[in-house]
């Protein structure tokens, strides 16, 4: 019976929308059946696929890209003092200005290809993994960075021995919370300068009133971004897991 418990809420909700359409009489341009959906969503299952192959490999690029500079800023500014002090404005002002008003300028710099979505993508996802990753890397058991100090370890061998391992859970969270924004980064990039991808899709659709569409797009985009969550949720779990595995044998 539990196991059937989060599917209540779903199929709930589906019954109160499908009855509320019928009941109130809502015209399919302002609320489709769920039934409506399902039949765009069956009728036209290759072209969502196709604009959604588009989405996943603008994420997926953004989130690597992101990902990869945020770890690279926040480790530096993580174990450098001036580095904190250089680059830490600029890290948070990456994220003061608004994302929709940089996707035009990045489409005249870039043009209408993957490169604007990929390269919003890439900023929102960086700066909770940069963050992350310097305060990992700053907040470390004083006790055991005295031992290192006292066994006259090097600052390499702290970083790697000591500090790289107690920043890795807050790591891998940030990862994890990175997921998400990257979709948002490649969907607002799509809103407005795009010629394929379910943010194109949705626009598209809006402008002729096809509601239907919209919300089958929204349910492709809903799954890439589950898929995409709960892969890295178990990806944290077996990094953790074979992390405090590994620091137990090396305790033994």
């Amino acid at each position: 019976m539990n196991k059937l418990v989060p599917l209540l809420v779903p199929a709930t909700s589906l019954a109160i929308w499908h009855f509320s359409v019928l009941l109130f009489s809502i015209p399919p341009y302002i609320l489709p059946s769920p039934l409506a959906v399902f039949a765009a969503f069956v009728e036209h299952h290759s072209l969502l696929f196709s604009h959604a192959s588009v989405t996943l490999l603008e994420v997926a690029i953004g989130f690597i890209i992101g990902s990869v500079f945020g770890m690279l800023l926040g480790t530096l500014m993580g174990i450098s003092k001036f580095c904190n002090r250089a680059l830490y404005p600029y890290v948070i002002a990456s994220q003061v200005f608004p994302k929709e008003a940089l996707a035009p300028l990045f489409a005249i710099w870039f043009g209408f290809g993957l490169m604007p979505k990929i390269i919003i993508s890439a900023i929102i996802a960086f700066f909770p993994v940069a963050i992350s990753t310097m305060r990992g890397l700053h907040h470390v058991d004083p006790m055991l960075s005295d031992l290192f100090e006292q066994l006259n370890a090097s600052r390499w061998q702290m970083f790697l021995k000591l500090r790289l391992p107690s920043a890795l859970p807050q790591i891998m969270t940030s990862l994890r919370m990175a997921i998400p924004l990257a979709i948002i980064g490649a969907i607002i990039g799509e809103f407005i300068a795009a010629s394929r991808g379910l943010g194109y899709l949705i626009r598209m659709s809006s402008t002729e009133f096809s509601t239907e569409m919209i919300f089958a797009a929204l349910i492709v985009l809903g799954i890439i971004g589950s898929f995409l969550y709960v892969s890295f949720v178990y990806l944290e779990r077996f990094v953790l897991s074979r992390h405090a595995a590994a620091r137990l044998v090396d305790k033994e």
